[in-house]
């Protein structure tokens, strides 16, 4: 079991620790610290205070500019969607440019075989015209 520490005192002594402790100078020291608490209570205050003043001023910026940034905001999906919009048509003729050439190449093609088998086809014909 722990024993209190003031017991060591002697009995007299202790009975003095009262008058003691309503002395004047333990008085102005109670009050000293006491004063010390709130000015240190007074100097958070004041530090928050001044974070309030100083932040003031950025807040009031940010709210100017809020209303320009949404406003930019709205403008950039509306030219996002716009863009998108112009794109799959463009793509779309693309597609079907693309194609028209590949017909385009195919149809040139067809026609050099069927001018080719026309050729073999008469030129028996042909050589008998020239004889003639």
């Amino acid at each position: 079991m722990t024993t209190n520490p003031l017991d060591a005192i002697p009995a007299e002594l202790r009975a003095q620790f009262p008058e003691a402790l309503r002395g004047h100078d333990v008085q102005a020291l109670t009050l000293r610290g006491e004063a010390i608490s709130l000015q240190a209570k007074a100097t958070v205050l004041l530090d928050q205070a001044d974070a309030i003043e100083a932040t003031a001023p950025l807040q009031q910026g940010v709210a100017e500019l809020k209303q320009p940034l949404d406003d930019a905001r709205t403008e950039e999906q509306r030219l996002v969607e716009a863009v998108a919009a112009a794109v799959q048509p463009e793509r779309a003729a693309d597609d079907r440019a693309r194609a028209a050439a590949e017909n385009a190449r195919l149809a040139a093609d067809a026609e050099r075989r069927a001018a080719k088998d026309h050729a073999v086809r008469h030129a028996p014909r042909l050589g008998r015209l020239r004889r003639l």
